[in-house]
């Protein structure tokens, strides 16, 4: 399970890795990760199908994301910022950013993340938050800056 937020040009994740619902597998799982055009995102869901669709998006030309196959990573979750600053969220389909409020935040510590940055907490802030709060969210925090 996990927690990944973005917020204000930097995108933060825990680094919990579990199977199932009770069983963790370690806290040094990477979540986020540079894309060759400066692009970052942050894979939640399943682990399995999250590596798909980055390995499609890195194999991606500079085109839509959003004309990414549906297929392999349908049970993968995703957050993706552009180097200018656009944000895109996947889940079963590429949606963007025009109905979101500045500050994002997917993964089982979502709503925990969401609510300290409604309260003006930075990405890091609201995933050390998730990590407090969500017994399924844990380890180190990791980050990426746009």
């Amino acid at each position: 399970m996990t927690v990944i937020a973005y917020r204000d040009g930097v995108l933060a994740s825990d680094s919990r890795i579990t199977s199932g619902k009770d069983f963790l597998e370690g806290d040094s799982c990477t979540k986020i990760y540079r894309l060759s055009d400066g692009s970052v995102v942050g894979l939640a869901g399943d682990n399995h199908n999250g590596l798909l669709l980055l390995e499609a998006l890195r194999e991606a030309s500079t085109g839509d994301i959003r004309t990414l196959p549906k297929g392999p990573f349908k049970k993968a979750e995703a957050l993706l910022v552009s180097p200018r600053r656009k944000v895109f969220m996947y889940s079963g389909g590429w949606y963007d950013d025009k109905h979101m409020q500045g500050y994002y935040a997917i993964g089982s510590g979502s709503i925990v993340a969401l609510g300290a940055m409604d309260a003006g907490a930075t990405a890091v802030e609201a995933v050390k938050i998730g990590i407090k709060r969500s017994v399924f969210c844990g380890g180190r925090v990791q980050k990426l800056e746009i």
